[in-house]
């Protein structure tokens, strides 16, 4: 997989991982906090990649997975950015909220004040 990434200026990681996640929440799924720092008015994007684990690891990790949702590990790199594009040899899937999307590669952004509401 590779991760490039700008956030005033173009960086790139090039990494096998089990997971790549871009969100601008802090939970991923049915509550795993994968991007604790995240704000959704941020106008930033959190990028999660988590490096291959192996059973041992993914099953020492699941107690507190199913306590607190909270996903803390040295295996997980948190970066945030404006604007991210993922690639993936073979051409791997990405989904958004669930939904197969497409093959990558894929260039997710943010657009700040994108979306007004109004509340009482």
């Amino acid at each position: 997989m590779q991760a490039e990434f700008l956030d005033g200026e173009t960086q790139s990681i090039r990494k096998t991982v089990l997971l790549a996640v871009v969100l601008n929440t802090p939970t991923y799924g049915g509550g795993l906090r994968l991007a604790p720092q995240a704000q959704t008015n941020d106008g930033k994007l959190d990028l999660v990649l988590v490096d291959l684990l192996n059973k041992r690891q993914v099953l020492a990790l699941i107690p507190r997975l199913l306590i607190t949702g909270d996903f803390r590990t040295e295996k997980v790199m948190r970066i945030q950015a404006a604007r991210v594009r993922l690639s993936a040899v073979g051409g791997a899937w990405f989904q958004g909220d669930g939904e197969l999307l497409g093959r990558a590669p894929v260039e997710i952004s943010v657009l700040p004040g994108a979306l007004q509401m109004l509340v009482p």
